[in-house]
């Protein structure tokens, strides 16, 4: 949905991430919703682990909004790295992601894709979580697909796949009972068959199959 680039402040000469609309994504509503969903979000939440955002609008290029540039490598790289870690590191490591979910949920957002790759490993071993394009927040418009299921189907709740209410018990699932979570401890981990069904790779979005009755009709 956006694409992310290095950037540097032309006065401070910092570093900084800045995430763009993608062009081909600006004629839809849906997804320039959920941009801008996104910007509300960060604007939000202040906590050390989370993303820090510092400036949003919209140029000739389109929607952007600039973040902190957090200079390492996602969790999914990093575990396929070095293995399993100590335990009281992937111990340290999960207490600061729980952090980090429990500011966004004091605010009312569900991140709704809590991942390995959406978790940073900075190269200082600081921890941010990152990527809120898919996340609902109270108070913020929610429009968004209709009976739409949102998601990376190996990381999702039982309920993500039925596009039923999703609170922060979804985001708890996801960050504790997932495969590479459990490799990082040295686990060897398992995705559903329900999650391989539904998509082999990447983020779902596919529409919900109507029920079907299967007893008799009264």
């Amino acid at each position: 949905m956006g694409q992310v680039f290095r950037v540097e402040d032309a006065t401070s000469g910092q570093a900084l991430a800045l995430k763009v609309l993608r062009p081909l994504d600006a004629d839809d509503i849906d997804r320039v919703r959920r941009f801008q969903r996104e910007i509300q979000i960060l604007t939000r939440i202040r906590h050390p682990a989370v993303l820090h955002i510092l400036d949003w609008g919209d140029s000739a290029a389109g929607l952007y909004f600039v973040t902190e540039l957090v200079d390492g490598e996602d969790l999914k790289v990093a575990i396929r790295r070095r293995g399993a870690w100590p335990a009281a590191e992937a111990a340290a490591l999960g207490a600061t992601l729980a952090e980090a979910l429990a500011a966004a949920h004091a605010q009312g957002v569900v991140h709704r894709d809590v991942k390995p790759n959406n978790v940073m490993i900075a190269r200082d071993g600081s921890v941010r979580l990152l990527d809120f394009g898919l996340a609902r927040g109270a108070g913020i418009d929610l429009a968004t697909l209709t009976r739409t299921i949102l998601g990376t189907p190996g990381y999702m709740s039982p309920e993500q796949f039925d596009a039923h209410g999703v609170d922060e018990r979804s985001d708890l699932c996801a960050s504790r009972a997932r495969p590479s979570w459990r490799r990082s401890c040295g686990g060897r981990g398992r995705v559903s068959r329900r999650a391989r069904a539904c998509s082999p790779a990447g983020t779902a979005s596919f529409s919900t199959p109507e029920r079907r009755r299967t007893g008799p009709s009264s």
